[in-house]
Protein backbone atom coordinates (compact mmCIF):
# COMPACT_ATOMS: atom_id res chain seq x y z
CA UNK A 1 0.00 0.00 0.00
CA UNK A 2 1.08 3.21 -0.90
CA UNK A 3 0.62 6.55 1.57
CA UNK A 4 -1.94 7.72 -1.09
CA UNK A 5 -3.81 5.02 -0.68
CA UNK A 6 -3.67 5.03 2.88
CA UNK A 7 -5.03 8.48 2.98
CA UNK A 8 -7.71 7.68 0.62
CA UNK A 9 -9.28 4.69 3.15
CA UNK A 10 -9.14 7.03 5.76
CA UNK A 11 -11.31 9.25 4.73
CA UNK A 12 -13.61 7.16 3.25
CA UNK A 13 -13.51 4.78 6.12
CA UNK A 14 -14.06 8.11 8.53
CA UNK A 15 -17.51 9.31 6.45
CA UNK A 16 -18.44 4.98 6.54
CA UNK A 17 -17.77 5.07 10.64
CA UNK A 18 -20.21 8.92 10.22
CA UNK A 19 -23.03 7.24 8.51
CA UNK A 20 -22.85 4.12 10.57
CA UNK A 21 -22.67 6.05 13.67
CA UNK A 22 -25.40 8.11 12.67
CA UNK A 23 -28.22 5.27 13.58
CA UNK A 24 -27.13 4.96 16.97
CA UNK A 25 -26.90 8.50 18.45
CA UNK A 26 -29.63 11.20 18.93
CA UNK A 27 -26.73 13.92 17.73
CA UNK A 28 -26.16 15.08 13.97
CA UNK A 29 -22.55 14.04 12.58
CA UNK A 30 -20.64 16.64 10.46
CA UNK A 31 -18.38 15.18 7.91
CA UNK A 32 -15.78 17.30 9.56
CA UNK A 33 -13.55 15.26 11.70
CA UNK A 34 -11.11 15.12 14.44
CA UNK A 35 -9.79 11.63 15.65
CA UNK A 36 -8.43 10.50 19.42
CA UNK A 37 -5.99 7.79 18.11
CA UNK A 38 -5.02 5.03 20.80
CA UNK A 39 -1.90 2.91 19.18
CA UNK A 40 -1.09 -0.50 20.10
CA UNK A 41 -4.12 -1.77 21.48
CA UNK A 42 -3.22 -5.49 20.17
CA UNK A 43 -1.70 -8.39 22.00
CA UNK A 44 1.50 -8.97 19.64
CA UNK A 45 2.98 -12.22 21.12
CA UNK A 46 3.59 -13.78 17.60
CA UNK A 47 4.52 -11.36 15.03
CA UNK A 48 4.49 -12.11 11.01
CA UNK A 49 7.86 -11.95 9.16
CA UNK A 50 8.12 -8.34 7.89
CA UNK A 51 5.53 -6.79 10.31
CA UNK A 52 6.95 -4.65 12.81
CA UNK A 53 6.51 -3.33 16.22
CA UNK A 54 6.98 0.46 17.75
CA UNK A 55 7.47 -0.48 21.58
CA UNK A 56 7.60 3.21 22.39
CA UNK A 57 3.76 4.02 20.99
CA UNK A 58 2.54 1.20 23.77
CA UNK A 59 -0.05 3.41 26.06
CA UNK A 60 -0.42 6.48 24.19
CA UNK A 61 -3.25 8.53 23.08
CA UNK A 62 -3.20 11.05 20.63
CA UNK A 63 -5.71 13.93 19.24
CA UNK A 64 -5.17 14.56 16.06
CA UNK A 65 -6.80 17.30 14.04
CA UNK A 66 -6.31 16.54 10.48
CA UNK A 67 -6.20 13.10 8.77
CA UNK A 68 -2.94 14.54 7.03
CA UNK A 69 -1.67 14.19 10.94
CA UNK A 70 -2.92 10.52 11.36
CA UNK A 71 -1.49 9.69 7.82
CA UNK A 72 1.36 10.93 9.15
CA UNK A 73 1.56 9.23 12.46
CA UNK A 74 0.27 6.14 11.44
CA UNK A 75 1.58 5.25 7.92
CA UNK A 76 5.66 4.35 8.56
CA UNK A 77 8.01 3.39 6.51
CA UNK A 78 5.60 1.87 3.93
CA UNK A 79 3.74 0.09 6.37
CA UNK A 80 0.80 0.57 8.17
CA UNK A 81 -1.29 -1.01 11.40
CA UNK A 82 -2.59 -4.60 10.41
CA UNK A 83 -6.34 -3.40 12.05
CA UNK A 84 -7.25 0.01 12.96
CA UNK A 85 -11.49 -0.04 14.24
CA UNK A 86 -12.87 3.11 13.93
CA UNK A 87 -15.97 4.19 15.77
CA UNK A 88 -17.71 7.62 16.37
CA UNK A 89 -16.56 8.70 19.73
CA UNK A 90 -18.11 12.62 20.64
CA UNK A 91 -19.53 15.40 19.11
CA UNK A 92 -18.92 19.22 18.48
CA UNK A 93 -21.34 21.19 16.75
CA UNK A 94 -18.54 21.56 13.70
CA UNK A 95 -16.81 18.37 13.66
CA UNK A 96 -17.21 14.80 14.51
CA UNK A 97 -14.28 13.01 16.76
CA UNK A 98 -13.80 9.56 15.72
CA UNK A 99 -12.00 6.98 17.75
CA UNK A 100 -8.95 4.56 16.13
CA UNK A 101 -8.19 1.90 17.68
CA UNK A 102 -5.29 0.29 15.89
CA UNK A 103 -2.93 -2.37 16.33
CA UNK A 104 0.51 -2.50 17.13
CA UNK A 105 1.84 -4.54 14.35
CA UNK A 106 2.56 -2.65 11.37
CA UNK A 107 3.02 -4.11 8.29
CA UNK A 108 3.15 -3.26 4.36
CA UNK A 109 1.58 -6.80 3.35
CA UNK A 110 -1.92 -5.87 2.18
CA UNK A 111 -3.29 -9.63 3.03
CA UNK A 112 -2.13 -9.40 6.53
CA UNK A 113 -4.99 -6.16 6.71
CA UNK A 114 -7.28 -7.30 8.58
CA UNK A 115 -10.27 -5.80 6.98
CA UNK A 116 -9.10 -5.49 3.27
CA UNK A 117 -11.98 -8.13 2.12
CA UNK A 118 -14.35 -5.21 2.93
CA UNK A 119 -12.92 -2.59 0.68
CA UNK A 120 -10.89 -0.34 3.83
CA UNK A 121 -7.59 -1.91 4.10
CA UNK A 122 -7.07 -1.85 7.77
CA UNK A 123 -9.87 0.21 8.92
CA UNK A 124 -12.61 -1.56 10.74
CA UNK A 125 -16.11 0.18 10.78
CA UNK A 126 -17.37 -0.43 14.71
CA UNK A 127 -20.73 0.78 16.29
CA UNK A 128 -20.14 3.94 18.96
CA UNK A 129 -19.73 2.34 22.46
CA UNK A 130 -23.05 1.37 23.44
CA UNK A 131 -24.74 1.49 26.36
CA UNK A 132 -26.07 -2.08 28.27
CA UNK A 133 -29.56 -3.32 27.50
CA UNK A 134 -30.05 -1.22 24.60
CA UNK A 135 -33.07 -2.01 22.27
CA UNK A 136 -33.27 -2.08 18.37
CA UNK A 137 -33.62 1.45 17.41
CA UNK A 138 -32.34 2.88 20.83
CA UNK A 139 -29.97 5.92 20.35
CA UNK A 140 -27.37 7.24 22.76
CA UNK A 141 -26.39 10.81 23.51
CA UNK A 142 -22.51 11.22 22.36
CA UNK A 143 -20.32 13.18 24.62
CA UNK A 144 -19.23 16.51 24.19
CA UNK A 145 -15.79 17.52 22.38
Amino acid sequence: MQEPDFRVLLIAASFEATRFGQRYVHDYLRFTFRYVVHLNQSSDFDVAPGSVLYPEDEGKVLQIDTEEGVVDLLFRDGRCPEWIDVSVHAVDPSFTVLRLLCCGRFTSERHLLYYEGGGFGPFGIKSPDLEFGMKDGDKIKLKKA
